[in-house]
């Protein structure tokens, strides 16, 4: 929770700086039994959005074991345009990027 504050600093520069984050609600079966979401049948992200001409990082986190894996997760760098109108952002599934523990990783897997 928390506030998403398009002001600009009257000298111009940001002293402290944070993110927004957005996420899914988790699927749960009867019993509160965990369900996950089937993504096999997609191969790219479409999101419809209006940005501001900045850079914002996208995320994909997998739900992984307690293990080597758990800290991995998926990235991809989208850039956005100014102004007042409306872009659709096609994000191929391939394009993300693996990191653990946000080091970009030598080896690439692709998304599980």
């Amino acid at each position: 929770h928390g506030e998403l504050s398009m002001r600009v600093p009257k000298d111009g520069r940001v002293k402290r700086a944070g993110y927004c984050n957005m996420r899914t609600l988790r699927a749960r079966k009867s019993f509160k039994r965990e369900a996950y979401l089937d993504w096999t049948s997609y191969n790219m992200l479409v999101m419809r959005i209006r940005g501001d001409g900045r850079s914002y990082l996208l995320n994909i986190n997998t739900r992984g074991y307690y293990d080597i894996t758990w800290n991995d997760m998926y990235h991809y760098v989208l850039f956005t345009r100014g102004g007042p109108y409306w872009q659709v952002a096609r994000i191929p599934f391939s394009k993300f990027f693996l990191a653990s523990k946000g080091r970009i990783q030598d080896r690439q897997a692709p998304i599980p």
